[in-house]
């Protein structure tokens, strides 16, 4: 992989970062609105796997990081 293949690939993973906060703020409002139980346990269900698919991200990727940082660096 090349320098601009590492910053595209870097690039694509902290763009799905940043829909990723989107998508938790859209459901934080939504939470705060909701009156209906069901569809607030909906929610809190999406902010759960929305949280743990970012810390999923957060870590892929500090490991393309530390995998390509030479190549980075350069």
């Amino acid at each position: 992989m090349d320098k601009r293949d590492c910053y595209h690939a870097l690039a694509d993973m902290y763009e799905r970062e940043y829909e990723i906060d989107k998508e938790l703020n859209e459901i934080r409002l939504k939470l705060i609105i909701e009156d209906n139980e069901e569809r607030k346990n909906w929610f809190l269900d999406a902010q759960s796997r929305l949280l743990q698919e970012k810390d999923d991200l957060t870590i892929k990727i500090q490991e393309f990081i530390a995998k390509n940082s030479s190549t980075l660096d350069n």
